[in-house]
């Protein structure tokens, strides 16, 4: 790749990029495609190309790029999880796993490579290993506003699957962030989930000793309570508002 890109070269990488936000891939593969004749390594190109050629169901095109960029790219485990999902998409779940895995070695992040990750994990039946995926996406996801990753979603909607260990991990570091209505709100899920009321009490009064009275706290002492009456288990009169 040259040292020094031209201002019009990157705006047309960014064209490309923007092509395949608004679902036009193959668009974007044309464009993608005649910008990588002359960068031929440039990583966002070659996962702009990438991508949008997985989402025509050229899996094996797309690889092609992606393996490029194991070489190229700095960051390794989106590197490794870009190769693993063009596998996914191929229904070659063993391959995929070790990819993904290897990926979680190299740094991956990024939740959706998460989600990925345990679906590939779940087609492989008693071979996969899910809760290895809960515990490396506890430790390495990005926790980001108000979204909830799907992974997340998933143990919140079957606690039995909230291990002790992946929700301390989740819990710890939800704590270690700056407090704001967002983390404060997934930390009280999480502990309604678990059915822990007095450290869901202990969180929302951490919050206001530092915070103060806000709607969103509000509402989340409403839920404790709710969920406290549905577990016919009576409310401590300190947290009576």
């Amino acid at each position: 790749m040259a040292d020094t890109l031209s201002p019009e070269f990157l705006k047309q990488v960014v064209e490309a990029d923007k092509l395949f936000r608004k679902r036009e891939y193959e668009a974007a593969i044309t464009l993608g495609r005649s910008l990588l004749e002359r960068e031929p390594n440039h990583v966002p190109l070659l996962r702009v190309v990438g991508f949008a050629l997985l989402k025509v169901g050229k899996a094996a095109q797309a690889r092609q790029l992606f393996e490029r960029t194991l070489i190229y790219d700095s960051q390794k485990g989106r590197a490794f999880a870009a190769v693993a999902c063009t596998y996914l998409a191929e229904y070659r779940y063993s391959e995929a796993v070790n990819l993904y895995r290897l990926a979680s070695e190299h740094g991956m992040t990024a939740n959706k490579d998460f989600d990925d990750w345990y679906k590939a994990e779940r087609a492989m039946g008693e071979d996969g290993d899910t809760a290895n995926v809960m515990r490396k996406a506890a430790q390495l996801c990005e926790f980001k506003g108000s979204v909830i990753p799907q992974w997340l979603e998933r143990l919140l909607s079957d606690d039995e699957t909230l291990d002790d260990e992946v929700e301390q991990i989740i819990l710890s570091r939800l704590r270690q962030q700056s407090r704001n209505e967002d983390t404060l709100s997934l930390q009280i899920r999480i502990l309604l989930t678990r059915k822990q009321f007095e450290t869901a009490f202990h969180e929302l009064e951490a919050y206001r000793s530092e915070c103060g009275h806000t709607a969103t706290w509000f509402d989340l002492l409403r839920a404790i309570h709710r969920e406290r009456a549905l577990n016919q288990i009576d409310t401590p009169t300190t947290y009576v508002s």
